[in-house]
Formats: C-alpha cells, structure tokens, sequence
C-alpha cells in the first residue's frame, strides 16, 4: 500500500505505530522518496484550446511540447496529456523525502518509490544514486 503524500506526519506516526502495536510487525506500506505530486486529472486540455478548437479529439499537441501554467504567485503547474485526451497536472516543486529516509525507516517504512517526471537521464541516475546511498545509510542506523 503507498502511504498518501497528504497523510500527516503526525498521522503517519500513529498508524504505523498502531498498526505495529496490534499485529507485531511493520506495517506493509510503500512511501514516496521523490515525485512531483500529481494534482489533478483533467477531462479539459486547455492546450487544444488555446492552440487548436477546444474539440478533444486525439490532437496530441499536449504531447508534443511540454506546457505549464504559471499562477499570480509565479508557481508552475506542469502540464502532461494523455492519450485518451485527459490532462494531467503535476506540481513543479517535486516532493523530496531523502533526508527523512533514515527517520521513515525507523518507523517501519521498508519500500519507497521514486517518480520521475521530466527529469534528464542525467538528473534521474543523480537521484537513484542519491536514493540508493541514503537509503544505505538509513538501514546501517537502524
């Protein structure tokens, strides 16, 4: 089971804790080490909107740039279509968990996961080392 990004860690502390207190072992679960946190779905493109007639219907233009909206606040909102014409928004800022990794283990966390989104090849081994040797160091702590 992949633990919600939205889960606090107040809450995740408890349930884990509980969890271990009525079964006698860590519970099964799955976090995220590092993703861009998918905000919505949507059936709207504003893409073929902008750029073609608003219809929907297998234009791939979403796919073929990469589009974002950018808020008043200057915040991103990365924009990914899929090929059933659904839009899918992702946050700029990714959630970056590998500094916790040693305090997640210690609660029972054993399995993460890394999403990667528009990262370079560079970019994505940079982080699996990076995950691979925090997660090295997490499990020779505990």
């Amino acid at each position: 089971m992949l633990l919600s990004d939205e889960l606090s860690e107040k809450a995740r502390k408890e349930m884990l804790k509980a969890f271990k207190d009525r079964y006698g072992f860590d519970a099964p679960v799955m976090m995220n080490a590092y993703e861009h946190p998918r905000l919505m779905v949507m059936n709207h493109c504003p893409v073929n909107t902008a750029l073609k007639d608003g219809q929907r219907k297998n234009c791939s233009l979403c796919r073929q740039k990469q589009y974002a909206l950018e808020g008043k606040d200057g915040q991103k909102t990365l924009l990914y279509g899929t090929p059933d014409c659904k839009m899918e928004l992702f946050d700029e800022k990714p959630l970056d968990r590998m500094a916790e990794l040693d305090e997640l283990t210690e609660e029972g966390v054993k399995a993460f996961r890394i999403g990667l989104l528009n990262e370079t090849p560079e970019e994505s081994q940079k982080l699996v080392s990076e995950f691979q040797k925090a997660y090295e160091q997490a499990l020779k702590q505990k």
